[in-house]
């Protein structure tokens, strides 16, 4: 278990080392809050040189504004932004079924 202090999953924690060890070098990022956690995460997996997607649909704001502003600044960054059904067409080669 790595226990996240502050906003980043990476700031005073062992994330990235794990992540080294097992060989890890690109991140699906999901979670609540973009301007905090969420963008905090990106921005230093970025830094570390982690190819990173947020999954879009699997994250948060108080509006729809904040939430595409973050990505917008997101992308400008580096990450790739795709929400859950275009990541999971592009690894499997199949459409979500209708009902999710």
């Amino acid at each position: 278990m790595i226990v996240k202090p502050r906003y980043s999953a990476f700031f005073q924690t062992k994330l990235d080392l794990c992540l080294r060890r097992l060989g890890v070098d690109s991140l699906l990022i999901a979670g609540t809050q973009y301007p905090n956690c969420i963008r905090a995460t990106v921005t230093d997996a970025l830094s570390l040189d982690y190819q990173v997607t947020v999954i879009s649909d699997c994250c948060s704001a108080r509006t729809p504004e904040i939430a595409e502003a973050n990505l917008t600044d997101m992308r400008n960054l580096g990450a790739r932004c795709l929400t859950f059904a275009e990541w999971h067409l592009e690894i499997s080669g199949h459409l979500l079924p209708s009902s999710c």
